[in-house]
C-alpha cells in the first residue's frame, strides 16, 4: 500500500512540474505558434514597419523595443506590456510624475520629456509613444 501511494504522489508531482513548465512557456509557445494572429494584430494596431519577428523578439527578450514610426515630435514604440522604458530609454532621466498612461522625466538641464502607453495593445505586444522634446 505504501508504495501505492508513493507513486501517486510521484505522478501528481510530475504533473504538477509539467504544468508549471508548460504555465511559464506560454507566451513563448503562442508568439513561436500564433504568427497568423499576430499578424492580424499588427495589422489592426497599425504598427508601421513591425513584422512578427520583432514582436516574436520583444516577448523573448533578444530587443527590448522596435521603433515602429517617428514624427517630428514623437516615436512610437512597439514592446511587450512589462518594458521597462526608464531603462531602455530614459536612464539618466529622473521620473516626476505620473498622469494616467504618461510618465513624465525631467533631465539634468530641467527639460520635461514624457512616455505614453497608447490604448494599443494585445496579448503580444503594447505601443508606447515617446515624446521628442519639451514638453509645454
Amino acid at each position: 500500500m505504501k508504495k501505492k501511494k508513493i507513486k501517486v504522489i510521484a505522478a501528481a508531482a510530475a504533473a504538477a512540474l509539467c504544468f508549471a513548465v508548460l504555465y511559464a512557456a506560454a507566451p513563448y509557445l503562442l508568439v513561436t505558434l500564433g504568427r497568423e494572429r499576430i499578424n492580424e494584430y499588427l495589422e489592426e494596431y497599425d504598427t508601421g514597419t513591425a513584422t512578427y519577428e520583432d514582436v516574436r523578439d520583444v516577448n523573448l527578450h533578444i530587443k527590448d523595443y522596435v521603433r515602429i514610426g517617428e514624427t517630428q515630435t514623437s516615436d512610437r514604440v512597439l514592446s511587450t506590456e512589462y518594458w521597462n522604458f526608464d531603462a531602455a530609454i530614459m536612464s539618466g532621466f529622473e521620473r516626476t510624475d505620473r498622469l494616467g498612461d504618461t510618465f513624465v522625466y525631467r533631465d539634468k538641464s530641467g527639460n520635461t520629456y514624457a512616455v505614453t502607453q497608447t490604448d494599443d495593445w494585445c496579448p503580444f505586444f503594447r505601443v508606447y509613444t515617446v515624446t521628442k522634446g519639451v514638453l509645454e
